[in-house]
Parts: structure tokens; C-alpha cells; sequence
């Protein structure tokens, strides 16, 4: 039997140093490059890659061994990849479950094996398979995949090698031979889309998927695709973002080609399991190194860029939503309201106004709304459409993926309002013709700064223009073009959207004006605090945890913050390492004074400060800037629990209570109180607590946001609160979130 090339010669691992100088360390077992690693093949060895692409969350065994014959390798852990050389001749690779395969390499070659692992429903690994992929492909689907580069520890190898010799015949025996792929290679139940932009349904048919040495064949009921090879341009295993962003992560096989001159696109991916999808991605591989003119043609991509565009899709108003089985499916509604009646959305994330009907003898519009609460998917919408006589319009309010946030806060403001007014028009609803935008401006609304624009959709008006009669004597006529009108709204962590069609019109009436019609009927629209746009914590929330609340932090402090333990037998918390704590209680107890005195309450500060000596009296200026949000910070206010309060929950008097500690402040109540305070139940340091919100006003019409997050140990009440202007508000409120997704109560278990 040939043995596998090691790594014990010193001379070997010195001229490998260089390639593994920046490392971190990733597990006991191996260490995780920060670069990616590309080695030269040497002449009297093959060059084989070992590469697992999969990621799926909460599975048991995320590592797998890999041998070649009775010598380890390493280990393969999710998304990462190793490079060996190897002596030429018939070699058996296992070691991950049921993966084992006979291979012949040849020397002065390069191999690419592809560990393809099938998951259970429950996220657990079923079996795996080694599929031979195309070498050429290797560094961009390193990079499509995010593929990090492993290396064992040189300890930990050795210990694999008794496992190796005990079981490498057993492996030997039950090794089959890998064979290139087949053509023309046949694929059923294939999803397929014919565009980047988002669908509200994931797919726009599903069929039969076959790759032959010369085209790309789809068939479906709905739709027949034909690719010639020579035609494609370049092709790569990447993904659209998943609904609920659970472990599966949709990947599709996306190809760029030219259609009579025109740019197309085509995905596919299969609907049941994601290792014939990889699949896929090899046997399109095999076949454009099987043309001689598409060899030519076809070239690596990037990943696509992480917008917008990838963002989770919720339904669409006017077209009814599908999801496919690892996607979670929204509530639907349908019914009928009268025009200028108002509406409230199913779980209070928004309200507005039904639109003026046009038509003088109907005045009832049908109503469908859709909403959904789960993983990163949060929103509602309504549509309401009176299609008969051309009217149609719907708003809706969805929370972004922090993931996405992340690459928006690297885009300008208006190419993401752009990317969002793209979003809300193609998912709005089918067309003949792709919208195209006509024109466009800013608009100042109620929640901020928004984009207005027109867009123009080629034959596929509501209503039908009457051309003549056809060879029937029948009244024959044909779509005229589209107008559909947008505005969008984003503000932090949230977008706000409204979408309008109407093609009615009134004898003698002058034209409608959609713009102002849309305006309208999206200034009627009032966001309730947990729906409205706002910051959300940087991590994606738990099952557990509201959406609206920072995230628990279970993998330490974040970057750049240090634990506050002047407080630790009541409660341990992260902030700024730029920030100093002034803590009113402390300064009373050092003064010889009990903290909290019958019903009086203490008063901690958080705040930004060059100076980490905690000020014994803030001067007014620094409490000036602190009140303001012009210096960030925020605050905790401990005073005696009430009846009912206590780490398990607050009672109905208890939460009542908590609320009027906002509610009750002139700036939030009565004229001044813009949303009123209300609360919410959440996980506060570890303890059942409340999230409460408002909204209100200062002198001279100053917005005003509070958010609080209050718990109790039995003992005391800690509300921990963040209370400015809302236009630093925005501002601070992320780091205010970051902070509290670090506290600890002393008393949680």
C-alpha cells in the first residue's frame, strides 16, 4: 500500500512556515489561517484539496477527521479547507462518517474533493459524500464560501494515528471508486429563478434540471430555460439570504449569461436537499470543462454583495407569498374594508388609513395582510385592492437582519433607500415587463427623511385598454404600461413602505395625481414603538428574546468594552473602555448613608469620559451634555421593589407601576406624549423583566425617546434607561443595547 506524504520532516515544515506565519488559534486540534492558503503543486505529488463549503447551526459533530489510506490529515470543521500533497497512485479518503472514496492521483496534479453533507430536520448529520470537483474552481469557491484555511496541530495528529491504522482496512474494503461525472446528468425537483432581484415567492418554478456537454436544460409546467454553454458567462454556489436565517442557507447556483445579446440570469437549486445542489455546482463544473467554448468563457465570481437585495424576504402585498419547507410561512388574512375606514395591523405594528375609492358606486376594497414573528423575519403588511377598477395599495413595516444593517451602515444613505424602494416595487407584484424607475426625489414624512419614486412596468396595467374586436366579434384589447408609485422610510433598524397603483379614473375629473395620492395615504400612518423603526441589538435575537431587545450576550463582552463590578452583589455589567460609572449609592455608602432610605431611589450614570476617575459631583455642563445624549451614556435607577416584583416577573400592579415611572414624567403624558410609555416582557439579566418605550416632547416641540429596561430582584427595582432626543437617541441607543445584552443579575439563576 502507498502511504500518504506527512509532515515530519523539519525541512518540510520550515518551507510551509511562511504560508501559516498568521494564524489564530481555532481548537486544541487545529489552528484557523487568516489568509487563504494556495500552495504550488510539487512535481512528484498531487496536490489535493479538501473542502467542506456547509454551515447549518446547532449540529453535534462540527468537526470531522479526514485520513488518506491509514494516515491523518486533520480535521475539517464547517466552511474551511485543507491543502495536501500526496504521493501519486490509488489512495483511500474517509474518515467523515460515510465518506470514503477510492481515488487515483497522478502526479504533478491538482484534486479537488468536496465533502457534501446531508442534514437531518433536527440539524444533525445524516451521511456525507466526497464529490470530485474542478480544481480551477478552487480559489473562487474559497472565496464565494468563505472558506477559511485549517492546519492541524502537530500533537494532536499524531494521537490520530492509531485510529488510522486500526481502521484504514475497514475503509479500504468499503471504498468505492470516484468517477467523474456523467453527462448529460439529469436533476428533478429543481427550484428555479430567473432573477436576483427578491421574489416574494422564493422560486418561480419548479422542474427538471438537465446538464448536457453543450446547455443548461430547465423544464417545467410553467417555464422551459435553455443555456447554451458558450452562451455562459460565469456561474458560482452562493446564496440569497433564507426567510428565518436558519442553518440552511439556500445556496443556489447562479449563472450570468448572454440571451440574444441581452445579460440574463439563472438560479437553481433542489428543493429538498442541499447536497445535490453541490451537486449541481460539480456537474455544471464538469460540463464547462467539457466544452472547448465555454472553457473560454466561463470565469469565477465574487460572492454577491451583501445589500438590500440579499435581505430576508416577507411576503408582498397583491401577490400571495410562498416559502419553501425550511422557511417559515407568514399569517394571512383576507377580508373587506371600507374606504377611509382605519386599519390596524395584526400584532400593532402599524396602523393607517383605507384610501379614498375613485369608483362612485364601490367603495369597498378587499383586504389581504400578511404577518410574520420568527428568526430574523419580523414584519407586517397590508395590501388593499380594488383591482376591477385599477386601485391598489399597500404599506408594511419589516425589521432588517442585523447582518444586513452591518453592510448598510457601509453604503450611503440613498443607495440603500434606493435598494428598498427596488425591493418593495419587484415584490410587490408580477409584471410583463421589469419595472424600471421613471423618476424620483426625497421626501421629509413623519418617521424621517424617505424616497419617493415613479416606476414604469411595460404592459402590465391593472386595467385593460379595449383595441378593438377580435375575429369573434368579441371585444379584444391589450395592458397598457404601469405606473406604480414608493415611498420608503429607514430609520436605524427598521423600514417603513408604501406602494400605490391607481389607473381609476372620473369623467370630468381632473388626472389623479399618484404622488400626492401616495403621500397621503402613507401620512396616515402611525408605527406602534415595538413595530417602528429603531435600533436593534448587533446580534440576530434569540427564540427567547423580543426582536426589539438587545440579544443576551452568551460569548463574552463585546470589542472595546470592560465588566463594571462596582455593583457585583447586585449586578455585573459591560461598557465602553472609554467610559466611567458615577455611582450615587456608592458615594452615599462611602458618606456613611444607606443606600435608599424608605421609598427614595439611587442613581448610576454610564457615561463617556477621558477621565476614568468616577466625578464624587458631576458639574452641570457634563449633566447638561449627559441629559441631552450630546455626551453618550445612559442611566440606572435602583430603588425598593414593590409587591410583586421579583426575579421570576412583575405583576399587573407591578408593571403598571414600572410604566408610570415613564409614563407619568410631563415630558412623555398629555400633550406632550407623542406614543405613550408601554411595556413588554423580555429577559433582563438573566430575569424576567419588562422593556418599556415612549415617545414624547421637550420645549419647543423637541422629540423625545425613552427606552428602559427594568428588573427586580425581590429587593430592588433596576431600571437601566436610555432618554434623549431622538436625534441622539439614534445615536447612542447602539451601544446602550450592547451594554445591556451584557448585564447580569446577581439573582438570576
Amino acid at each position: 500500500m502507498r502511504h500518504v506524504h506527512t509532515l515530519r520532516g523539519t525541512a518540510f515544515i520550515a518551507a510551509l512556515s511562511f504560508l501559516f506565519a498568521a494564524t489564530v488559534l481555532a481548537d486544541d486540534k487545529y489552528a484557523k489561517s487568516k489568509d487563504a492558503v494556495f500552495p504550488d503543486v510539487q512535481p512528484d505529488h498531487a496536490l489535493v484539496y479538501f473542502a467542506r463549503p456547509d454551515f447549518m447551526h446547532l449540529i453535534h459533530s462540527p468537526t470531522f477527521k479526514v485520513f488518506v489510506d491509514s494516515t491523518p490529515l486533520g480535521w475539517l470543521p464547517q466552511r474551511s479547507y485543507l491543502a495536501e500533497q500526496i504521493e501519486p497512485g490509488s489512495h483511500v479518503v474517509w474518515g467523515p462518517m460515510n465518506a470514503t472514496q477510492r481515488v487515483d492521483f497522478q502526479a504533478g496534479k491538482i484534486y479537488f474533493l468536496v465533502l457534501v453533507v446531508r442534514y437531518t430536520g433536527n440539524n444533525v448529520p445524516a451521511d456525507a459524500a466526497w464529490e470530485s470537483g474542478d480544481p480551477t474552481y478552487v480559489r473562487s469557491v474559497v472565496a464565494e464560501r468563505k472558506l477559511v484555511y485549517v492546519k492541524a496541530n502537530l500533537e494532536e495528529l499524531a494521537k490520530l494515528r492509531e485510529e488510522g491504522a486500526k481502521k484504514a482496512m475497514k475503509a479500504e474494503q468499503a471504498a468505492p471508486e470516484v468517477h467523474p461525472v456523467t453527462l448529460p446528468a439529469r436533476f428533478e425537483n429543481v427550484w428555479y429563478r430567473a432573477s436576483k432581484k427578491i421574489t416574494w415567492k422564493g422560486y418561480t418554478a419548479v422542474g427538471a434540471l438537465t446538464v448536457t456537454s453543450d446547455a443548461i436544460e430547465f423544464k417545467s409546467e410553467k417555464e422551459n430555460v435553455t443555456i447554451p454553454l458558450k452562451d455562459v458567462q460565469s456561474f458560482s454556489l452562493d446564496r440569497f439570504t433564507g426567510l428565518v436565517g436558519s442553518g440552511d442557507e439556500s445556496s443556489w447556483n447562479m449563472i450570468n449569461f448572454n440571451h440574444g445579446g441581452t445579460p440574463a440570469f439563472a438560479a437553481f437549486r433542489d428543493r429538498r436537499e442541499q447536497p445535490v445542489t453541490e451537486q449541481i455546482f460539480i456537474t455544471l463544473q464538469s460540463a464547462a470543462r467539457s466544452s472547448t467554448a465555454a472553457r473560454q468563457q466561463v470565469a469565477s465570481v465574487q460572492p454577491v454583495a451583501a445589500s438590500v437585495e440579499q435581505t430576508p424576504p416577507g411576503p408582498a402585498p397583491g401577490s400571495a407569498p410562498s416559502a419553501s419547507p425550511d422557511q417559515a410561512k407568514p399569517k394571512i388574512e383576507t377580508g373587506q374594508i371600507e374606504e377611509n375606514k382605519p386599519y390596524q395591523s395584526r400584532a400593532g405594528m402599524f396602523s393607517v388609513t383605507v384610501p379614498p375609492a375613485r369608483n362612485p358606486f364601490v367603495r369597498t376594497y378587499q383586504l389581504t395582510a400578511w404577518q410574520l414573528k420568527q428568526g430574523v423575519a419580523d414584519y407586517e403588511e397590508v395590501a388593499f385592492d380594488m383591482k376591477d377598477f385599477g386601485q391598489s395599495y399597500g404599506t408594511g413595516v419589516h425589521r432588517i437582519p442585523p447582518s444586513v444593517l452591518e453592510q448598510m451602515a457601509k453604503e450611503e444613505p440613498k443607495h440603500t433607500l434606493s435598494n428598498l424602494a427596488d425591493r418593495t416595487v419587484s415584490g410587490w407584484r408580477k409584471y410583463a415587463e421589469e419595472p424600471k424607475s421613471q423618476e424620483e426625489s426625497p421626501v421629509q414624512t413623519q418617521f424621517g427623511e424617505g424616497l419617493f419614486r415613479i416606476y414604469t412596468a411595460g404592459h402590465s396595467s391593472l386595467l385593460v385598454r379595449v383595441t378593438g374586436v377580435d375575429a369573434n366579434g368579441k371585444r379584444a384589447g391589450e395592458p397598457a404600461d404601469a405606473r406604480i408609485a414608493v415611498l420608503v422610510v429607514r430609520k436605524a433598524g427598521s423600514y417603513a413602505y408604501a406602494i400605490a397603483e391607481d389607473e381609476s379614473t372620473v369623467p370630468g375629473a381632473a388626472p389623479l395625481d399618484l404622488r400626492k395620492q401616495l403621500e397621503s395615504f402613507f401620512a396616515s400612518m402611525t408605527l406602534a414603538e415595538q413595530g417602528a423603526p429603531q435600533p436593534l441589538a448587533a446580534a440576530p435575537p434569540s427564540p427567547a428574546t423580543s426582536p426589539s431587545q438587545p440579544t443576551p450576550n452568551t460569548q463574552g463582552q463585546p470589542d472595546g468594552f470592560f465588566s463594571y463590578e462596582g455593583s457585583k452583589e447586585q449586578f455585573t455589567i459591560a461598557i465602553p473602555k472609554n467610559w466611567t460609572v458615577y455611582d450615587q449609592g456608592q458615594m452615599m455608602k462611602a458618606s456613611g448613608v444607606d443606600r435608599m432610605p424608605m421609598r427614595a431611589a439611587d442613581m448610576v450614570i454610564f457615561y463617556q469620559s477621558s477621565d476614568p476617575t468616577p466625578q464624587v459631583m458631576l458639574s452641570p455642563e457634563l449633566l447638561d451634555k449627559v441629559d441631552t445624549g450630546v455626551l453618550p451614556s445612559f442611566f440606572l435607577q435602583r430603588q425598593r421593589a414593590d409587591k410583586g416584583m421579583s426575579c421570576s416577573g412583575f405583576s399587573d400592579k407591578a408593571e403598571k407601576r414600572a410604566v408610570d415611572l415613564i409614563g407619568k414624567d410631563p415630558e412623555f403624558k398629555g400633550k406632550n406624549a407623542v406614543e405613550a410609555a408601554h411595556a413588554e416582557s423580555v429577559a433582563v439579566g438573566g430575569c424576567k423583566g419588562l422593556r418599556i418605550s415612549a415617545k414624547g416632547r421637550r420645549a419647543q416641540g423637541i422629540p423625545l425617546v425613552a427606552e428602559a429596561y427594568v428588573a427586580s430582584d425581590g429587593e430592588t427595582m433596576y431600571v437601566f434607561s436610555l432618554r434623549n432626543p431622538a436625534e441622539n437617541f439614534d445615536k447612542n441607543v447602539d451601544v446602550f443595547h450592547k451594554a445591556i445584552s451584557t448585564l447580569r443579575l446577581a439573582a438570576a439563576k
